[in-house]
């Protein structure tokens, strides 16, 4: 009986260890996933929000003062931002002007299930267009006009752009509508969430990422 007890036990043991190891095989798999779509998710954030910000830090370039740089943003029935046009002027050698104009597009691209929830996620298509400039008017932009650039990351949760004044508040008209003139910031808003959701903890819902930039006044090339 002793030999049987004895081969029982080193039998126990022995599943005990290989299980052990299995776990932490596993889990050692598990942490280098996440960190790989924790790595991926914060770099591609911050692609995008580097070139928002160099968009709206150049935007109103060459235009001189006290006109507007921007439209209202128009905003869906989610509190996103799903379009936005901003611009700069560009003066050629021979003196003309050209004016360069951005648009941000908010585009529905896919949902991504939680465990208590589910997200509706997006990415922003970047179009410019250029038309020429004569006497201070510009000649009227065309949707043809507008071509494709760059594109965000799949899997914004939100957009939003907000314009504010120097208290931090949205300057509005009487009528209830914007006052662009009176905007001296511009702050832009967004969620990401990871192009792969990690189960079963999900652990890593969403990224924020927030900028406040200053545009006024808006600035004139050196002489």
């Amino acid at each position: 009986m002793q030999p049987i007890f004895d081969n029982l036990n080193s039998l126990i043991i022995g599943s005990i260890l290989i299980l052990t190891i299995s776990v932490t095989q596993g889990r050692s798999q598990r942490v280098g996933i996440e960190q790989i779509a924790s790595h991926s998710l914060k770099a591609k954030t911050l692609v995008f929000g580097h070139w928002v910000e160099r968009d709206v830090l150049g935007l109103g370039a060459n235009v001189g003062r006290n006109t507007y740089r921007f439209s209202d943003p128009v905003v869906d029935a989610r509190g996103n931002t799903s379009e936005w046009t901003f611009f700069s002027d560009s003066v050629r050698v021979d003196g003309s002007v050209l004016r360069q104009l951005v648009r941000y597009r908010l585009v529905r691209t896919q949902q991504a299930a939680f465990r208590d929830t589910t997200y509706q996620l997006y990415k922003v298509e970047r179009d410019s267009a250029t038309v020429a400039v004569h006497n201070g008017v510009p000649d009227a932009v065309e949707e043809s006009d507008w071509q494709r650039g760059l594109w965000s990351i799949g899997t914004l949760s939100f957009f939003q752009i907000n314009l504010l004044d120097r208290s931090g508040t949205t300057p509005r008209l009487s009528s209830g509508a914007v006052d662009v003139d009176r905007a001296d910031y511009v702050q832009v808003r967004f969620g990401v969430v990871p192009e792969y959701v990690l189960k079963p903890d999900n652990y890593l819902r969403e990224l924020y990422w927030t900028r406040t930039m200053k545009v006024r006044p808006y600035w004139m090339p050196p002489a």
